[in-house]
């Protein structure tokens, strides 16, 4: 009986030698970065961003992978099969990581286990634009003409899930979308380490954070632990909002 501790610690300690000798020749070839959305829009601009300057930092070509469809399920679900050793990277977002579990029936992913959190980049803040003929100067308003009979309004956003297809109008509610790196669920730790620790410098150079405001964005930084949280709360904050809204998209 006494044998299957030690022979559990033996394992542990393995695999502890072999994450760290695994990080420390990461990485060897070019990695990739799957961000679930077409070219040309915040997320994709982002990813840019962090491409670039990550390529620099790990020696290695950081390559962006458009995987549009589906609102971003069709680039996280591809994602999430991803081989565990950090040569699959994702731009996570608050949409396709916070919202889409909920907003889909069947989203095919859980963002509390399916990703390894690796450090947040950066938030945004949604703002809703309208014709200057519009009455409307307020959320409220908006909310108040919409329900008089017989209104009617064409909104245009970037996609069903995003932060902006959610923006409610609801009071105390805020509509900031939060960008990440992530990598797949299983991720050796040091792999992990060496990417936030990459992330974080680039994020606080001068040029990143130059960037990031040109994009309309705050430059963030965090621990794993930290962007973990994140994700948490940002999942239960919208998915309390479609519940409560009774949104749903099969």
């Amino acid at each position: 009986m006494r044998t299957l501790p030690r022979a559990a610690a033996i394992v542990a300690a393995a695999m502890a030698i072999f994450g760290h000798a695994l990080a420390q020749d990461y990485p060897t070839r070019t990695v990739t970065l799957v961000v679930p959305y077409p070219p040309g829009g915040g997320v994709d601009a982002m990813a840019r961003v962090v491409a670039e300057k990550l390529a620099g930092a790990l020696g290695q070509q950081v390559v962006v992978d458009n995987r549009a469809g589906g609102s971003g399920l069709v680039g996280t679900r591809a994602f999430i099969k991803s081989p565990p050793d950090g040569y699959t990277l994702f731009l996570g977002h608050t949409g396709s990581i916070s919202i889409n579990p909920s907003l889909y029936a069947n989203a095919g992913f859980d963002p509390r286990k399916d990703f390894a959190p690796i450090g947040l980049i950066a938030s945004m803040p949604v703002a809703l634009l309208a014709h200057p003929s519009f009455p409307a100067k307020t959320i409220a308003d908006v909310v108040a003409i919409a329900k008089t009979a017989g209104a009617k309004f064409n909104i245009g956003t970037s996609a069903v899930g995003t932060g902006g297809y959610r923006e409610s109008g609801l009071p105390g509610f805020e509509s900031v979308l939060h960008y990440g790196l992530l990598a797949p669920a299983g991720t050796p730790r040091p792999i992990i380490e060496r990417l936030n620790a990459a992330l974080r410098a680039l994020a606080e150079s001068a040029e990143v954070k130059q960037r990031i405001v040109a994009e309309g964005g705050d430059p963030l930084t965090s621990t794993p632990e930290d962007y973990a949280k994140d994700i948490d709360s940002e999942e239960t904050k919208w998915g309390t909002l479609v519940r409560k809204l009774n949104l749903k998209v099969e």
